[in-house]
């Protein structure tokens, strides 16, 4: 193959890819799929520590949950899927979509939420979102939940299920300069401002979710977390920003990637080379849209609520598939198409087949979290 050109393009949506082959040679690959890794909409802190100032806060659906902006998020997400692929994608009805989610409530509601901005004002979906939660119902399309228990696609950051990833991912942490010269620092003052007894990397990332999920909601963060850790030295804020950037890029290394990354790409592959389905939407986390952006190497950091991954695929008539993938930063960000390996642009779905370190199956990377 020589190259590829698109066609078709209508605001930013190509409709047809034309391969170029040797002797002159073309073929055409028609979008025939896209599926949407979505990171769920804006939330309330997942916990507290001991010292914090907001411990007694009442959060509406408690911790961890969506919060009414981050349902609204979730809906225009889903107009927008709709908008873009709706027409190309005779996305008409819950016939040609699936959606699976992680066993979180701020999952689930984000896929209530993604499907009912996918239909609403159709007599499938009802009338357009005026705001707040949605309403209890039934999902418009069924929601597929995989248990947590279970889940090693969607969400494999966890000590009880994936001991390996978070061992590889500590291994990993310990051999930068960041954790030899900010880390012991931060553990201190961690400890005596937060009340942590020793606190672990674990304790430092939480403290950090905690700051920022705050800070989106109109709070302010502790006085402490603006002081310098020493002389020439960042603030406790800045320094814990850092790690945390670091932890979730660490789950794209050689050796986390197969655990972190290689049960949700082996699905995605899967899906693009053997399903019919049009539409595949996944309600996930940060760490997921992380584990895979790190694994493919076009991490950038860890990606605001409501940001989404799009893999869409193209196939020829001989029946060859080619993908490309973009990003979409936050509630508000513009599409960006990312490169894939060293190539930018769409790609053959065999170069993400070969790759050395994606399992054969999600099965395989059960077997390979276990110590």
């Amino acid at each position: 193959m020589a190259s590829l050109r698109l066609r078709g393009a209508l605001g930013g949506l190509l409709l047809v890819l034309v391969v170029a082959q040797s002797r002159g040679a073309r073929r055409t690959a028609l979008l025939t799929q896209v599926q949407a890794l979505c990171r769920h909409g804006g939330r309330s802190p997942r916990g507290t520590y001991p010292a914090d100032p907001y411990r007694n806060v009442t959060w509406q659906g408690g911790f961890g949950s969506l919060l009414p902006a981050g349902v609204g998020d979730q809906v225009r997400l889903g107009a927008l899927l709709r908008s873009r692929y709706g027409a190309a994608l005779r996305l008409q009805s819950c016939q040609r979509i699936s959606v699976i989610s992680s066993d979180r409530a701020r999952t689930r509601e984000s896929a209530r939420a993604l499907l009912h901005g996918l239909f609403q004002d159709t007599e499938l979906g009802g009338p357009e979102y005026q705001g707040g939660p949605l309403p209890p119902a039934d999902p418009i399309c069924p929601i597929r939940v995989i248990p947590e228990r279970d889940d090693f696609v969607l969400r494999l950051v966890s000590p009880e299920r994936c001991p390996r990833l978070i061992l590889a991912i500590e291994a990993m942490l310990k051999r930068t300069p960041e954790y030899r010269d900010l880390v012991p620092l931060l553990k201190r003052v961690v400890a005596e401002h937060a009340d942590i007894p020793s606190p672990s990397s674990i304790d430092l990332v939480n403290v950090f979710d905690i700051f920022r999920t705050q800070q989106l909601s109109g709070l302010e963060i502790p006085e402490w977390a603006h002081q310098s850790l020493g002389s020439g030295l960042p603030t406790v804020y800045a320094a814990l920003e850092r790690f945390f950037f670091l932890a979730f890029g660490s789950q794209g290394a050689p050796s986390t990637r197969s655990l972190s990354a290689g049960g949700l790409l082996r699905t995605m592959v899967d899906t693009a080379r053997h399903s019919d389905t049009a539409l595949r939407l996944y309600a996930a986390h940060d760490t997921t849209l992380a584990a895979l952006e790190a694994a493919l190497g076009v991490y950038s950091g860890p990606l605001p609520t409501s940001s989404c991954l799009l893999l869409e695929v193209f196939v020829a008539a001989d029946g060859a598939r080619f993908v490309r993938l973009l990003r979409r930063s936050g509630s508000s960000g513009e599409l960006r198409e990312l490169p894939l390996g060293s190539r930018r642009g769409p790609c053959p779905l065999t170069k993400l087949e070969e790759l050395r370190w994606l399992p054969d199956s999600v099965d395989d990377v059960k077997r390979m979290c276990r110590l």
